[in-house]
C-alpha cells in the first residue's frame, strides 16, 4: 500500500500550504497563532501503530472510534457519520485525488 497512498510528509506539505492560504484569504481573518491552532484530524482505515504513532507525533488528532466504542454505543452507522461531521466542519481538506468530494466552500488540495 505504500505506493498507493501519499505519504504522510506529503499530507504535511499540503497542511502547511492549506494554513498559508488562510493567512492569505482575503476570506477570513486568522492571525497565525490561530491557523497554527486549527487541529488536523486524521480518518484512515489504515489499523498499523506506525501509520498512528506517526500522525499522533506529528500532533494531529484521530477519532478513535474503536477506544470510544462508538459502533458498540451507537451503531455501525455513526462512526462515518460522525468523520463526515468532523470533516465538513473544517476550513481546508487534504486528501487523496480520486476521494476528493467536497463542497465549493472548502478548498480542497489533494495529493497526488
Amino acid at each position: 500500500f505504500d505506493d498507493c497512498f501519499a505519504s504522510l510528509d506529503a499530507y504535511g506539505k499540503r497542511v502547511d500550504e492549506i494554513r498559508t492560504d488562510l493567512l492569505a484569504s482575503p476570506h477570513f481573518n486568522f492571525t497565525e497563532s490561530e491557523v497554527a491552532a486549527i487541529p488536523v484530524v486524521v480518518t484512515s482505515d489504515d489499523k498499523t501503530d506506525e501509520f498512528w504513532k506517526d500522525v499522533e507525533d506529528r500532533g494531529w488528532k484521530q477519532v478513535d472510534h474503536a477506544g470510544l466504542q462508538t459502533v458498540e454505543k451507537y451503531g455501525l452507522w455513526y462512526p462515518p457519520v460522525l468523520d463526515a461531521y468532523i470533516l465538513s466542519s473544517g476550513v481546508g481538506f487534504v486528501g487523496e485525488q480520486r476521494f476528493c468530494a467536497v463542497p465549493d466552500l472548502m478548498r480542497s488540495a489533494c495529493s497526488k
